[in-house]
């Protein structure tokens, strides 16, 4: 209804020539006394949702004055109650005036008082509603960036991304482009990528430097900067602020940040300077127990113990049952645990921090500070009183704990190498090698010892998870990073195969090799273990055609791709293209009588078979110096012998590089559970020459094959 309407009666209602007797005079005044209750009657409509309107906006911006002033992020309970008000008087204009001009503007209210309130998923179908039922309103924008906003709260960033940047885009949306980008940097700040923040953040600074955000603005682009640990650029965005703002809590955040950044880069005078400042400027009087807080740090790393514990004692005395003074205590413990060693004040001064403001930050950290320390008792009792076996691992842990939660690199160091040295065979050993080598380079500067590590690491542990980084470390070439990867991988292939009789693993496993690895020395090592599981476990063996094809394209296929491999020798053998050579004889050495059942071939039961170079896909050992001692120490089972079990007893045996010693050694094909036994059982004490294993074969695991001959007659 048009406002000269609600006029337009009273004009009316004036006397007019002609209209003064009779019945025309009658029908006159019917007709316009219709006309008059008609007109008041739309009036009366138009100003009641008008008004219904009006008292939903009034409430809407008292509630947005009352967020806006208050000082905490939280919503407060009266400006909670004031949005739920003025969601429910803005309703009452979609249901009983859904044609009302003040339609979107409902919608558009309700949706911002849901999202102030956080109920996002309400305030996104409010802004959606708007969105789609008024294209053309002159709130479609602003609806679209307060879903924007919506998604951002409700964790899905990528949509308000598209949508800030669609408004962005659009020159339509102009008012709208300072929030949008605001947003849009805060977002970028919120995945952490930090390098594209600062960029919209700049923007928007050159943009709109007068805004009120202008200073909180490059406080952002300092943290961005802070957080990327760029402590030089963070400290020259902080000294910019004052270009920004004049507000005094902004400025304070800038100094007092600046002092940090000074610790940071090991400018302790400089960060005391800062701090001393501060604390002389009345301004700042209420912050004067973090400055305290922050002066004992600097005095601590200058080595300034008691000038340090004199500041947290001023705080504690200053400032009691508070977060400073838990920061306080927290600070004393730690002066106490790091540079002083005594754990027992420490977690005494931990335990009085925990107190003394519950719930705090420093609270939280004391809590796990006392908690370390009473674990750091129990490795040490567990060391004192535990078994062997559990002493390594707890060794390990207490190295690991020494650096990881009580920050003393030196200790952690010590811990790491005496595993190392006392329990080389243990599974720890080769990590505990790796962490001695990051200590060392990482926390020392210790270039020599890391080498030195590295190396023992290399040599003494090729196959284990950890060599191929040491290897890393040392910018050793690919090649030998690559073998590394192979043995371990050549390792655990021929456990698959030969171990555990998996060969659909083991195949995998060595097609990893050939995949990955081509230039090791595993590689046709590891063809070569393909073949043989072709030739004996594939289900197309049953096909003899088609298998003997397979088999000898397998083959074949190693000669091409290595022909100077000794795989390439094996293969030739395997399809006839060259003799096998005979083994040269040798001489018969006599064994006692007790010990020998007469008529096995017993020099040549501990002889491995010299024609081919690879064993089961593994290099082949040299014969044991003491092959006459375990000759004798083998005895065939006497109840066999009627069985006649005779053949080869292959073995996978790791030998010391350095001492020749057999230090591990399983069967990966025999001939019978007990005959396997008692040729183990021989096995134990064999020993080879150190000059006659391949320095090449870095994961020390060579093949053996144990020759078995059943005795002619069980009376002999």
């Amino acid at each position: 209804m048009e406002t000269r309407l609600l006029v337009y009666p009273q004009d009316c209602l004036k006397s007019r020539p002609g209209f003064t007797s009779g019945k025309r005079i009658a029908v006159g005044a019917l007709l316009l006394s219709a006309f008059f209750y008609l007109s008041l009657a739309g009036c009366t409509n138009f100003r009641a949702h008008y008004n219904t309107f009006f008292l939903a906006e009034k409430t809407f911006r008292v509630a947005e004055d009352s967020r806006r002033q208050s000082k905490t992020k939280e919503l407060s309970p009266a400006s909670k109650k004031l949005y739920e008000e003025s969601i429910a008087k803005a309703s009452r204009i979609l249901t009983f005036y859904p044609k009302s001009k003040y339609v979107d503007d409902a919608l558009l209210m309700i949706g911002k008082s849901y999202f102030y309130t956080n109920e996002y998923q309400k305030a996104e179908r409010k802004f959606q509603e708007v969105i789609t039922g008024f294209p053309k309103s002159g709130l479609y924008a602003e609806a679209n960036y307060f879903l924007g906003l919506t998604h951002f709260k409700s964790g899905n960033l990528v949509e308000a991304s598209s949508i800030w940047r669609t408004i962005l885009d659009n020159p339509k949306h102009k008012k709208l482009h300072k929030e949008a980008l605001f947003s849009l940097a805060e977002l970028k700040f919120e995945q952490e990528e930090y390098d594209e923040a600062v960029g919209l953040y700049r923007q928007f600074l050159s943009k709109y430097k007068k805004d009120s955000r202008a200073g909180s603005v490059q406080r952002q682009i300092a943290e961005c900067f802070w957080l990327k640990e760029d402590y030089p650029e963070a400290g020259k965005a902080y000294s910019q602020m004052k270009n920004y703002t004049k507000e005094k809590d902004l400025i304070y955040q800038a100094e007092f940040k600046a002092g940090q950044i000074a610790y940071k880069l090991k400018k302790f005078n400089e960060g005391l300077a800062i701090y001393q400042r501060l604390a002389d400027k009345a301004d700042y009087y209420s912050h004067l127990a973090e400055i305290k807080l922050q002066l004992a740090l600097g005095e601590q790393a200058q080595g300034q113990l008691e000038k340090a514990l004199k500041l947290n004692q001023e705080v504690l005395e200053a400032y009691p049952k508070t977060a400073h003074s838990a920061q306080a205590y927290y600070q004393q413990g730690a002066i106490h645990q790091d540079l002083k060693g005594d754990l027992k004040t420490a977690k005494e001064l931990f335990d009085k921090a925990k107190d003394e403001k519950p719930g705090s930050e420093y609270s939280k950290k004391a809590l796990e500070k006392s908690a370390d320390i009473a674990k750091l008792e129990e490795y040490k009792k567990e060391l004192s009183e535990g078994e062997t076996e559990k002493i390594v691992e707890t060794q390990f842990l207490l190295a690991e704990f020494f650096l990881t939660h009580l920050n003393r690199p030196d200790s952690a160091l010590a811990t790491y190498q005496s595993l190392a040295e006392n329990y080389p065979q243990s599974e720890y050993t080769p990590k505990a090698l790796l962490a001695v080598a990051y200590i060392c380079r990482n926390l020392l500067e210790d270039t020599a010892a890391c080498r030195q590590a590295c190396e023992q690491l290399m040599r003494y542990y090729p196959g284990s998870d950890y060599a191929a980084e040491a290897a890393n470390i040392l910018n050793h070439s690919p090649l030998l990073v690559d073998s590394l990867g192979a043995a371990q991988s050549f390792w655990q292939a021929e456990e698959q195969l030969f171990s555990f009789q998996n060969p659909d693993s083991a195949s995998r496993l060595y097609q990893q090799i050939i995949e990955h690895y081509p230039h090791s020395v595993y590689a046709p090592k590891a063809m070569l273990g393909k073949a043989h599981i072709l030739e004996h476990y594939h289900p197309i063996a049953e096909d003899t055609l088609l298998a003997d094809s397979a088999v000898f394209l397998a083959y074949a296929d190693i000669m091409e791709k290595y022909p100077e491999s000794e795989a390439a020798g094996v293969a030739r053998l395997k399809l006839g293209l060259r003799q096998k050579p005979m083994p040269k004889p040798v001489k018969e050495l006599a064994a006692p009588t007790d010990t020998l059942l007469r008529g096995s071939d017993t020099t040549a039961s501990a002889l491995p078979d010299t024609a081919d170079t690879l064993v089961m896909g593994l290099p082949l050992a040299p014969e044991p110096t003491n092959k006459a001692e375990i000759s004798s120490r083998f005895v065939y089972p006497p109840q066999l012998v009627g069985e006649r079990k005779s053949g080869w007893v292959f073995m996978k045996i790791e030998i010391d590089y350095f001492t020749g010693e057999a230090k591990n050694m399983e069967v990966m094909a025999g001939l019978h559970e007990e005959i396997d036994r008692r040729v183990l059982q021989a096995m134990q004490n064999a020993r080879f020459d150190p000059q006659k294993l391949d320095p090449r074969n870095l994961s020390a695991i060579y093949g053996y094959r144990f020759k078995v001959v059943a005795p002619t007659s069980g009376n002999q």
